[in-house]
């Protein structure tokens, strides 16, 4: 019977796993209605009402207009001419705790962000995989033959 290694991790264990936070979206034809979608989303999740979301943001982007009319464009697929800007994107995802909406604007990039345990457990990850790489290729130089260097007389 072979003992089991406990300095590799395994990758069936529960905490080398890394969960799903929201189910991938059907891509649409446009970004604008994505990102309208996920903010409607966010918003109907959020405990809060929309009005106390947009008093939070006012005070996080020190705008006193800012108001629940904006939020209602922002979400709206059908107000083409409104389309939210990073700095209230930053706002709206404090305002929300909707820190997945920052997954939805870099997933087409094949990006995700991570934090906290999650990011630290992937560093972990690469790590070891480049370590795992760089032994093959240590191995797979010491098999080859080797390389004779020819001086040139001069």
């Amino acid at each position: 019977m072979r003992k089991r290694c406990n300095n590799t991790s395994d990758l069936f264990e529960t905490k080398a796993v890394y969960p799903v936070r929201r189910p991938a979206v059907v891509e649409t034809m446009s970004f604008d209605g994505t990102l309208k979608r996920a903010i409607s989303q966010a918003l109907k999740e959020c405990p809060l009402t929309r009005e106390e979301i947009a008093a939070k943001m006012s005070i996080l982007l020190d705008c006193p207009t800012f108001s629940k009319a904006m939020l209602d464009a922002y979400s709206s697929e059908s107000r083409t001419s409104h389309t939210i800007s990073v700095i209230r994107m930053k706002a709206l995802v404090k305002a929300t705790g909707a820190k997945w909406l920052w997954d939805v604007i870099v997933e087409d990039d094949g990006c995700i962000v991570m934090e906290g345990e999650e990011a630290r457990l992937a560093e972990l990850g690469l790590l070891e995989q480049q370590i795992r790489e760089m032994q093959k290729r240590k191995k797979d130089l010491g098999k080859k033959e080797s390389v004779k260097i020819k001086r040139r007389r001069l």
